[in-house]
């Protein structure tokens, strides 16, 4: 039986305690766990290395990868947030649900805009690439 809990996996900036209570709310009251990656990126090294081995230091076993609940919280570098979801695809199957932030009023605050599924969003799109044909 998979296990119902959530995990957010964590490539971004610290999540702050209020964004955990939002996302707790957006995930329909459940806390997830967050697993907190240190990322740093070396320009001068092969950014597909460096994501696999970021994945791999997230400590999702497999199975989880394919049967559990996690959510992504992505880095800002926009190369290795790619490769990190073509890892994490290649591993899970299908892409994950990302953590969105948005800037607040506030200097050097952010909130969380929305959770998106990525997966439903490709399963979307999938439909729209056969009406081309």
């Amino acid at each position: 039986m998979p296990d119902e809990s959530v995990r957010l996996v964590n490539f971004g900036h610290p999540i702050t305690e209020r964004q955990q209570r939002h996302i707790a709310a957006a995930l329909g009251g459940v806390t997830p766990e967050i697993v907190d990656v240190d990322v740093f990126f070396d320009a001068d090294q092969s950014i597909v290395g460096q994501a696999v081995e970021l994945v791999d230091r997230a400590g999702v076993t497999p199975q989880r990868w394919q049967q559990g609940r996690i959510i992504v919280n992505l880095p800002g570098h926009s190369g290795l947030a790619s490769v990190l979801l073509a890892e994490i695809h290649g591993r899970s199957g299908m892409f994950p649900t990302i953590v969105r932030l948005r800037r607040r009023a506030v200097v050097n605050d952010w909130e969380l805009a929305e959770l998106i599924d990525l997966q439903a969003l490709r399963e979307r799109g999938r439909i729209r690439r056969s009406d081309i044909r």
